[in-house]
């Protein structure tokens, strides 16, 4: 299952969450502490389609400046909470997960009811599909849990 759009009325771009989504990827290239590697830029991918999903439907509902102030701000206190644990994760893990994770939560709140249209792989629902946003949700944190596990 790929999120592809929140289904949110939105009638242009949604520029700040392109612009973290880019942040977040020359972050990436900068933080990664090992060889380039599949698995990290896999997470990546991930986390930059799930900000995109649900960054682009918070956007139409607060702004562009107040969506870039949630992302960014997500991933600095993050990173800062990183910081100060005792055993903390990989840096790049940290910044591409929390401007998602905010985005996810964001607008969770603000539209409980939403849909996302999402792509889906599974053979009995294999195509363009539209699930309810608490679904969706639960598989990337799902997904994001198992990933940092693994790593």
């Amino acid at each position: 299952m790929i999120p592809l759009k929140a289904n949110v009325p939105a009638w242009r771009l949604a520029y700040a969450s392109v612009a973290v989504a880019i942040g977040c990827a020359v972050a990436f290239a900068v933080l990664l502490d090992r060889a380039a590697l599949l698995w990290p830029a896999v997470f990546l991918a991930g986390n930059m389609v799930a900000i995109w999903t649900f960054g682009s439907g918070v956007e139409p509902l607060i702004g562009h400046l107040r969506t870039l102030a949630l992302l960014a701000g997500a991933g600095g206190v993050a990173v800062a909470i990183n910081a100060l644990a005792g055993e903390p994760a990989s840096a790049w893990a940290v910044v591409s997960a929390a401007p998602a994770l905010a985005g996810l939560v964001t607008l969770f709140a603000l539209r409980p009811r939403a849909r996302v249209i999402t792509f889906s792989a599974v053979p009995l629902f294999m195509g363009v599909i539209e699930l309810p946003l608490a679904v969706v949700a639960a598989a990337w944190i799902g997904l994001e849990a198992l990933a940092v596990a693994m790593w």
